[in-house]
């Protein structure tokens, strides 16, 4: 059983086990970047929400809140020279009721991602 629990009967999708029934996606987002010397950062904010989810609701027979989450990202680099860069990249999302809506209570911990870069260009 795929798509929250209901039958599949093979519209698309990876298999052919897909259903038509995605609510499609609407992504605000604001951002700015720069530089000062040699250090750079890039900071971003999205609020993520479906943009129609009657299918999804008719499909598993209870109300969807459209909020599907936010997210924040912060990158902050550091170039030692032309050649080398150490950046670190850290990502917060926070789902929203729809999620928790369509998958469960289970589903509504904040991830949090941190991931360190080594650039090295010719």
């Amino acid at each position: 059983m795929l798509n929250g629990g209901g039958a599949t009967p093979g519209y698309g999708g990876i298999g052919n086990s897909s259903k038509g029934d995605a609510g499609g996606l609407i992504m605000y987002g604001i951002g700015v970047k720069g530089k000062v010397n040699k250090w750079s950062y890039k900071a971003q904010y999205m609020y993520f929400e479906f943009e129609d989810q009657g299918a999804i609701e008719d499909n598993l027979g209870r109300n969807i809140d459209d909020e599907i989450g936010q997210e924040f990202d912060l990158r902050v680099a550091y170039s030692f020279g032309k050649h080398f860069t150490m950046a670190d990249c850290f990502s917060v999302f926070d789902p929203g009721d729809g999620i928790e809506d369509y998958r469960g209570a289970d589903y509504d911990d904040t991830a949090y991602v941190n991931t360190i870069e080594l650039i090295w260009k010719w």
